[in-house]
């Protein structure tokens, strides 16, 4: 069994203060359970690494970071940070001081799961009209944004049918000593070979600590900052493959983001189709060529798979059988 979203540093929640090398033997032991359990995977699967149905040069990926890629749309248009602020009723100039509101229950040196779930208590109810609003904002997005962009990455068969996720996972990471979630894949949980990542920043990153880490490929080992900087940038990359993980945020600011699982409907496999079901974890999109966009055909709903702050997520068995 696997469990992804895991502090790898327990003992610093608990109050122990770890060295730097033992903070570094944890790491190391941690990344090397996630590399067995994704050498497992492959060696179940015969679709092994699903990464080659995106053309990663058409979605502008570099040298650097050949299974990723950095868009933009117009923030002034698809004000998605000042939606989300508005169903946690607040304003987006304040996302990054959100901490600060959490009074008592905030501490550096905790995840904060209380204050993180009270914060996002309203987007668990579709029927609340901000939520709702939200959650209308994101789908048109993914339907007139990310998706008409990542259609070019994609096979002219391939792009006509794409599944994402129906609500995406909303991600609060709070100035802090240490990081909570430890480096692992996103088919650790079982999602297909072929998945995208869509990642969005809701404030500006002020700082290589307080994102995402990243490989530039499976078992490169080079983790880098996803280089997603600002309000009106999103980032698209293969972590379904390439290990990823956060650190501690060490500046004092918040940041807020939310990120979606994409891929074609023929990747989606056995195992996911038992995991994320259609019209469920995923609505269903079609491409429109007299509007060049996509539109929904099948909508999905909020459920536990969405993970936080509708549940935590699930132990996933790394064996795929």
């Amino acid at each position: 069994m696997v469990e992804a979203n895991h502090d790898y540093k327990a003992d610093n929640w608990r109050g122990r203060a770890l060295t730097e090398a033992e903070r570094e033997a944890r790491f190391e032991t941690s990344l090397r359970e996630a590399e067995a359990a994704r050498a497992e995977i492959w060696a179940h699967d015969a679709a092994g690494d699903g990464s080659a149905v995106w053309n990663w040069a058409a979605l502008g990926a570099t040298d650097a970071l050949p299974r990723l890629a950095v868009l933009t749309y117009d923030p002034t248009e698809y004000t998605l940070g000042e939606h989300f602020a508005q169903a946690l009723v607040t304003e987006a100039a304040t996302l990054e001081r959100l901490h600060l509101a959490w009074g008592e229950d905030y501490t550096d040196s905790a995840s904060c799961i209380k204050p993180k779930r009270s914060t996002l208590q309203k987007m668990r109810d579709p029927a609340d009209p901000d939520t709702a609003a939200f959650v209308a904002l994101y789908e048109r997005w993914m339907c007139e944004v990310a998706l008409p962009a990542l259609r070019g990455g994609l096979s002219e068969d391939a792009a006509g049918r794409i599944l994402f996720q129906a609500v995406p996972c909303l991600r609060i990471q709070q100035p802090s000593q240490f990081g909570t979630i430890r480096p692992h894949t996103d088919r650790m949980y079982a999602h297909s070979p072929g998945t995208l990542n869509v990642w969005v920043p809701l404030t500006s990153i002020h700082g290589p600590t307080a994102t995402l880490q990243i490989e530039a490929k499976p078992g490169a080992r080079d983790f880098q900052p996803l280089p997603c900087k600002t309000v009106g940038e999103f980032c698209v990359g293969d972590m379904a493959e390439c290990m990823h993980y956060t650190t501690g945020n060490s500046t004092d600011a918040t940041r807020v983001s939310f990120d979606a699982r994409v891929l074609p409907e023929h990747c989606y496999s056995a195992q996911a189709k038992h995991e994320f079901e259609l019209g469920a974890y995923y609505s269903v999109a079609e491409w429109c060529p007299l509007t060049s966009s996509y539109s929904i055909v099948r909508r999905g709903f909020p459920s536990r798979q969405h993970g936080f702050p509708h549940t935590t997520k699930p132990r996933t068995n790394a064996n795929v059988q």
